[in-house]
């Protein structure tokens, strides 16, 4: 099978020549590599062809006559391949040499296997080992260490994947016409991610396959269009918890968004006949939705400073429902057992819980709401 590389970029020079040439190196060449450029205004575009000057492969470069933002400038790249499969890949991060051929191999003759993805490896911005691995949540691998590593459980990873050409197009087909509009009108970056919807989809499509191996490097740095959180705070300070809540509300309102542009997939996948995965997309963009609610309810819980009115903005959350249902019965009855705690005694309860989890080594994460399995 010929593998495609799609490679979005945006203002990436600083890093970008090491990454090109790690997939220079690769075990198993890919057949091309297609790169989207979403307006950079350094040298991103003059790097990408100088590789391509010498590349034994391929490069092709569209750049976009409009800021798409990081998930469209995905898109995009995904739409030039023509591979059987075709692989994500960020900027600034460094494959290990065997990457393509271990998804590969992972991937096989087996027609139902519609993603493989893998675990990462944090390095900062000059490839040091931060002792950090990042790992899709989820898979069947413990999440509590992994040799000298910590883990850090997250949704999902655009440039650990390897998608089969049917998931690439169920993506294509379906993606949402009004996140670009979205993110014209609001000069954003989106909120709709492209990795977390191609999982969806994967998953709905076939079987998604998980390598518990390390074939990135993650690169951290003060550009990073999203890294995760190695330092989470449940300061009950005010400035610290002014931040929580603002972060909660943006958590809210970005789920409305990405709930909206679920059920325009839906409806898109409705249209093309394909009712399965319609009524997947439609679950997904309720559970969105349920998140956001979730979210703004925490938001307006913590900025309560009596606990008489902690006690009533608490007992609104769960007479309004938005516990049901949440990530599996254990999972709403977690969430509402840690919001009654923040209830009764204030903020500081987050510090105080966090603690408790670290010491038993638990993994409970409230956003961990996108399972990496097949769903029935």
């Amino acid at each position: 099978m010929k593998v495609s590389i799609a490679l979005a970029t945006y203002n990436g020079e600083r890093w970008l020549r090491e990454q090109l040439d790690s997939l220079a190196g690769q075990t198993l060449p890919p057949h091309e590599l297609v790169v989207s450029d979403d307006q950079s205004a350094d040298r991103t575009v003059e790097v990408v062809k100088e590789f391509a000057a010498g590349s034994s492969f391929p490069v092709r470069v569209i750049r976009n006559d409009v800021r798409l933002g990081c998930a469209d400038n995905f898109i995009n790249a995904l739409r030039h391949c023509t591979g059987d499969v075709v692989a994500y890949c960020d900027q600034d991060d460094v494959w290990n040499a065997d990457k393509l051929e271990r998804c590969m191999a992972a991937m096989g003759s087996d027609t139902n296997v519609t993603l493989v993805h893998h675990d990462c490896e944090e390095v900062s911005s000059d490839l040091r080992p931060l002792g950090i691995v990042l790992r899709p949540t989820g898979n069947p691998t413990r999440m509590r260490g992994s040799g000298q590593y910590s883990v850090i459980g997250i949704p999902a990873q655009g440039c650990s994947m390897l998608l089969h050409r049917r998931t690439a197009d169920a993506v294509l087909k379906y993606w949402p016409e009004a996140h670009v509009r979205y993110v014209a009108r609001t000069g954003s970056r989106g909120d709709l991610s492209h990795d977390i919807a191609t999982l969806h989809i994967a998953s709905i499509l076939g079987t998604v396959v998980y390598l518990s191996d390390v074939l990135i490097l993650h690169r951290r740095h003060e550009l990073n269009t999203w890294s995760p959180d190695l330092a989470r705070s449940y300061s009950s300070s005010p400035l610290k918890l002014a931040r929580r809540v603002a972060a909660l509300e943006d958590y809210a309102r970005a789920g409305k968004i990405t709930a909206s542009m679920y059920e325009e997939m839906a409806e898109r996948a409705e249209a093309d006949g394909d009712k399965r995965v319609a009524r997947y997309l439609v679950r997904v963009a309720h559970r969105d939705l349920k998140g956001a609610r979730l979210c703004a309810g925490r938001a307006d819980l913590y900025s309560a400073r009596s606990r008489l009115s902690r006690l009533a903005r608490f007992a609104k959350m769960v007479s309004s429902g938005v516990y049901g249902g949440l990530d599996g019965a254990l999972g709403g009855v977690r969430s509402a057992f840690k919001d009654l705690m923040v209830a009764l005694a204030g903020p500081g309860a987050l510090h105080l819980l966090e603690k408790v989890r670290t010491k038993l080594r638990l993994n409970f994460h409230q956003h961990e709401l996108h399972k990496c399995r097949r769903p029935m």
